[in-house]
């Protein structure tokens, strides 16, 4: 059975050169309360308070050696962040001295080198600290990653927190997972984006001049932290309502379970004559089904890395999918045969989400690269891009008259199409719409 592990770094007291950050060890204690509730984040916790070089290196080594394929590992660290002439992120241990950092801070990059050497392929580091950001600077999970990311209460170039104003980080970070308030849509678990997007919004409105980032790799962005307290103790606390016998309320049932794909299934589409099945999957494949008998029909190989999202054109002759590779492919569904997107790739990040026009004729792609890209379905042209956005495009949806498309991303966008291109029309924290 998948575990979640997690290691949690404070350290408050430093060497000659560095203040000491006294919020730092009550982070890790304050982490741990959450993280280690069985009831929240439900990962089995070692804390480290204040710990020298080799202590922090070993732990850290530990932590991303001693687990499996499918666990969650989780590394935290509160404490000072500092940065080379190169912008490379080094992190202060309680033996560390600025003056010769290099040879007594754990450097980000070995600690990078550990994670691409783990069995486990979901990873998550949080660091509260300064230029934290620049952890993600050449930043290259393993190939068999499923997903990685990094939550960072700062930029690579600038200060997380004044000395008096430490934690404030962290502060949220409780906040959002204890209180369930970080659980945006309600699912009952609290992921990483939407952890992310709880505690910019606080801290940008305590301290507008901090830039808390994420930095997701593959599906790192929907690793899930916690359950929300309301999930995880309705079994317990509460009795659950039974219908009354004279209620309308359905009861679904699982007609059958597709186990044919050998790792995570990222996406699914429907066909809209309701008779195919299209699933998407970590194990690089697409897998099409018949929806009525659960019959695996065909496999569609093709794509490098995993599979991140799926989209059939309304008269369900074509399938497009979007990869971690950066590719769009868009397959004939008769032929099964496909074809690609752009020269090389149709951006330059990971492909997160697809979707296509009532009339099958436009595809707009969304990536971690920032952007949003229509195409003309036909031709594989691109015809225009959206370039305004701060953070990746995780998932899209297109009125039915076509004209006008939303994003799921902090912050979110309401976008006009029009003949003449892609324009800004509305600023909106918005995930899904129904009309304009």
């Amino acid at each position: 059975m998948a575990k979640k592990l997690a290691l949690l770094i404070g350290v408050s007291d430093y060497q000659a050169g560095l203040s000491p950050i006294p919020t730092a060890t009550r982070d890790v204690a304050a982490m741990q309360r959450v993280l280690q509730n069985p009831d929240l984040g439900g990962f089995a916790v070692k804390t480290l308070v204040n710990p020298d070089l080799i202590t922090m290196q070993i732990a850290i080594e530990e932590l991303f050696n001693n687990c499996e394929k499918n666990d969650v590992t989780l590394l935290f660290f509160s404490g000072h962040g500092i940065t080379d002439d190169a912008n490379r992120l080094y992190l202060a241990t309680g033996s560390t001295r600025k003056d010769v950092f290099y040879s007594t801070a754990v450097s980000a990059s070995n600690v990078k080198n550990i994670m691409q050497n783990s069995p486990s392929k979901w990873q998550v580091v949080i660091l509260d600290c300064c230029y934290s950001g620049a952890f993600a600077l050449d930043w290259k999970p393993k190939p068999t990653s499923a997903g990685c990311a990094l939550l960072a209460s700062s930029s690579a170039v600038r200060l997380s927190f004044a000395a008096e104003e430490s934690g404030i980080y962290t502060r949220y970070l409780v906040e959002g997972i204890e209180t369930g308030a970080a659980d945006v849509n309600q699912d009952g678990v609290i992921s990483v984006d939407e952890l992310n997007d709880y505690v910019l919004g606080k801290v940008q409105a305590q301290r507008p001049d901090m830039r808390p980032e994420m930095h997701p790799v593959k599906a790192g962005h929907k690793i899930q932290i916690a359950k929300t307290v309301k999930a995880s103790t309705t079994h317990k606390d509460f009795a659950v309502p039974r219908p009354h016998p004279t209620s309308q309320v359905q009861t679904w049932k699982c007609s059958y379970t597709l186990t044919d794909h050998t790792d995570t299934v990222n996406c699914v589409a429907i066909s809209s004559d309701g008779q195919t099945l299209v699933s998407g999957s970590a194990d690089k494949t697409i897998k099409i089904w018949s929806l009525k008998t659960g019959t695996h029909l065909y496999t569609l190989e093709g794509h490098t890395d995993i599979v991140s999202c799926v989209a059939i054109s309304p008269d369900g002759q074509t399938l497009v999918s979007g990869s971690a590779d950066k590719t769009i492919k868009i397959w004939n569904l008769n032929t099964r045969k496909h074809r690609n997107l752009g020269w090389f790739s149709a951006h330059l990040n990971s492909i997160c989400s697809l979707a296509i026009t009532a009339d099958g004729q436009t595809l707009i792609s969304g990536s971690q690269d920032h952007t949003i890209k229509r195409w003309n379905l036909a031709t594989g042209k691109q015809t225009n891009h959206l370039t305004q956005h701060s953070w990746g495009v995780y998932s899209l949806a297109i009125t039915p008259d076509g004209q006008a498309i939303a994003s799921d991303t902090l912050p979110g966008f309401l976008t006009k199409l029009e003949e003449t291109g892609v324009k800004n029309c509305q600023n909106a924290y918005c995930t899904t719409i129904s009309a304009v």
